[in-house]
């Protein structure tokens, strides 16, 4: 609550203020149930149950639209320890197993949901975008593990040197050539996104000291890195309000 609230505050109000000002009298009682949904982190569900399509023109967009992915971050946050706490008391050794089972479930109910004609279904809900949660948790718990074992940790460590550039161009052309709105995305594409980019957090993590690591360590990425959390909350906006 302290680390994000205050900020998402802060952006909900100057909002709810540039909606009063500039806003078309039409438009209130909506902007209303999109502040209400951003506070309270079901922004998701209300632009789905709303039938607001995540891909329509700017126009029509709520200035509240990317509080989705926020909305799932913090469902996650309470629902994440719980799951935790139980396996950690009755079922440890299933951790791994239960990650790797709700990841590919999560991948499934992607595909099941896609809908060329409206994919925001598909696109904001936490049933399907849970999978690229439960990738990073996986890449948790590998990291910790190989952290533990000096000699595993300093054999992958020598991997990293190769598969972490790999995996930083691999994620570099997936994200130029894969559209949001796109069949494949839904098709896998997330979840191949996903692993690709845990391939590079995971290189980078157990080889600190590898170019790669060093290039990403530099001042500017990593100051971009500790405001990239507000960065997000004022991007969309201020482009909406911005002549």
């Amino acid at each position: 609550v302290r680390r994000l609230m205050p900020a998402l505050l802060l952006m909900v109000l100057a909002v709810a203020v540039a909606v009063r000002t500039w806003a078309p009298l039409s438009d209130w009682q909506q902007r209303r149930g999109d502040l209400l949904a951003t506070i309270f982190y079901y922004a998701n569900w209300h632009m789905i149950s709303a039938d607001e399509s995540y891909f329509a023109e700017f126009a029509s967009q709520s200035p509240l639209r990317h509080a989705w992915s926020l909305a799932i971050e913090e469902q996650f946050y309470l629902v994440w320890p719980l799951l935790v706490l139980a396996l950690l008391r009755w079922r440890r050794r299933w951790m791994p197993i239960v990650l790797t089972a709700g990841a590919a479930a999560s991948a499934i109910t992607m595909v099941v949901l896609y809908s060329p004609d409206s994919p925001t279904r598909a696109y904001a809900g936490t049933d399907a975008r849970a999978q690229q949660l439960l990738i990073g948790a996986l890449l948790a718990l590998a990291v910790r593990r190989l952290t533990a074992d000096g000699a595993a940790r300093q054999s992958i460590g020598r991997h990293a040197y190769v598969f972490g550039p790999l995996a930083a161009v691999a994620t570099g052309v997936l994200l130029i050539v894969t559209r949001d709105s796109g069949g494949f995305y839904y098709h896998g594409g997330a979840t191949v996104i996903a692993l690709v980019m845990a391939v590079l957090i995971g290189a980078v993590e157990l080889a600190p000291a590898s170019p790669l690591a060093r290039l990403l360590s530099i001042p500017p990425l990593r100051w971009i890195g500790m405001i990239s959390y507000g960065l997000y909350l004022w991007h969309w906006p201020v482009i909406m309000f911005a002549p």
